[in-house]
């Protein structure tokens, strides 16, 4: 079952403001118009639903689904139990719905023992993805966890494609707290999250197995753990760029402790800060890192201690600049097959370090002379070609037609131009010119060439893919085509 929400605010004197009902999916973003769910635009036509700063917004079912809605002014407050404080946006016991394409902004969860200012997970495992979760918090008396999400007792969390920023939280997990749980998280962007006593300026697990896979930790601070702290947990981070978390005491950009363990692959840890551990602090704990970028060093294969080259890290860009060593550095070895904006790895010689994977724009060769050139027997031909989208060094090699259509290598042609000079009857025909990248290990070939007599016309019978490629060049397409086999 299927419930279209039209734009608007909705609330009520109910607390919660929506009970959802196991099986039913509730959509919002709807104009009112639609006749296909696909119609819709959530982001234009916002559903809001409001809980005043009195009420919780939202309760989960097994099987429902929430998405397309803003869920703001969730307010968690103590009733009766301990539980009334936790999940101001949205509380799951015991349910397991699917939350995507959702706002959560300004909810809280305070009073006792609070958790979860957005929303708080117990004996459950629910999907979220391609959600905001803005300044959320959970604090109460002397206490208060997950300033966005907490998990309890959960089995299995999947968290993907999702933004957190500026979330608080009085004790810990300024955006997430795991709690005996596992929770998977992918692609998610965590910045200027904070959590005050125990730590996890981003993220807090204890007793807890978390896989953190092509996220962001930027900006985030704390006591312990700017970014993440553990606590008798297993960290499990693969392709993770930590850069600008503090922590007051130890551990800018991880904390462990307790025996806890974390496992580093193919990550970025710089430019964080703390009294002890600026990149990472272990106590009675182990870390492991490979093929990792680490400031100060750290000892595992693959690992580098050079400056990324984070395109902009002052402004939160930890993207890879050209020349970044953490190009091609990583291993192939359970990397993902895409970065956290979707983009193919790897797009070079190997996979990068890091969320982002370096890209440019494609390699493109077009012609800078003529595709045609016009000459008199005993005259003097030159074509030259220009490149587009190199990251490496170029090399080139200039091959000429034969009657067979064959393409015959052209010994020391290995220029970006070539010169036919003297021209005799048997230069005339076709030229290409084939480029290698060995930055991005590509091969192009450029646009065709041909020399002709003074006054003469095109051959007839020339082949269509020929008079398609010399019309595109000579309007002044760039014209890319492959090798031929």
């Amino acid at each position: 079952d299927e419930v279209w929400v039209a734009a608007g605010v909705y609330t009520s004197a109910a607390n919660p403001v929506v009970a959802m009902k196991a099986g039913v999916a509730i959509y919002g973003g709807f104009a009112g118009v639609e006749t296909e769910r696909t119609q819709r635009n959530w982001t234009s036509n916002v559903t809001t639903i409001d809980g005043e700063n009195a009420r919780r917004c939202v309760t989960g079912a097994n099987g429902a689904v929430l998405d397309g809605f803003t869920v703001t002014r969730g307010r968690a407050l103590f009733v009766s139990s301990i539980f009334d404080c936790r999940g101001g946006g949205m509380f799951n016991d015991n349910a397991s719905p699917t939350v995507a394409n959702c706002i959560f902004q300004n909810n809280a969860a305070v009073d006792w023992d609070p958790g979860g200012g957005a929303i708080f997970n117990q004996y459950a495992s629910p999907t979220i993805s391609n959600c905001q979760f803005i300044n959320n918090a959970a604090a109460g008396y002397s206490a208060g966890s997950g300033g966005a999400i907490f998990n309890y007792s959960c089995g299995s969390i999947a968290i993907t494609s999702c933004a957190f920023s500026g979330n608080t939280a009085l004790s810990s997990g300024g955006a997430i707290t795991n709690n005996e749980s596992t929770a998977t998280i992918t692609n998610c962007l965590f910045s200027g999250n904070s959590s005050d006593d125990y730590g996890g300026g981003a993220i807090s697990n204890t007793l807890s197995s978390v896989t953190s896979v092509n996220s962001v930790f930027f900006n985030n601070s704390s006591f312990f753990g700017g970014g993440v702290r553990n606590i008798g947990a297993s960290l499990t981070a693969v392709n993770c760029s930590f850069s600008g978390n503090t922590a007051v005491n130890d551990g800018g950009g991880i904390y462990n402790a307790y025996e806890s363990s974390a496992v580093l692959t193919n990550c970025i840890l710089w430019g964080n800060a703390a009294a002890s551990g600026p990149e990472f602090f272990d106590s009675s704990s182990t870390t492991t890192a490979t093929y990792s970028c680490i400031g100060g060093g750290y000892a595992g294969e693959g690992n580098i201690a050079v400056d990324p080259l984070f395109m902009n890290a002052g402004a939160g860009d930890l993207g890879l600049q050209p020349s970044s060593p953490c190009r091609d550095a990583g291993t192939a070895d359970g990397a993902p097959d895409y970065d956290i904006l979707g983009t193919p790895r790897p797009q070079g010689g190997g996979h990068d370090m890091g969320a982002y994977e370096y890209t440019t724009s494609a390699l493109e060769v077009y012609a800078l002379s003529s595709v045609s050139a016009q000459v008199e027997i005993g005259g003097m031909a030159t074509f030259a070609v220009g490149v587009t989208g190199s990251t490496g060094v170029l090399s080139y090699q200039w091959y000429r037609q034969n009657s067979d259509k064959d393409l015959s290598l052209i010994p020391d042609a290995v220029e970006s131009s070539y010169t036919v000079y003297n021209v005799s009857e048997a230069d005339l025909g076709y030229y290409q010119c084939e480029v290698y990248d060995d930055g991005r290990g590509e091969t192009v070939w450029s646009p065709l060439f041909r020399i002709v007599l003074s006054g003469s016309m095109p051959a007839a019978g020339m082949s269509g893919l020929l008079v398609i490629a010399t019309a595109l060049a000579l309007m002044g397409t760039l014209a890319t085509i492959k090798q031929r086999q």
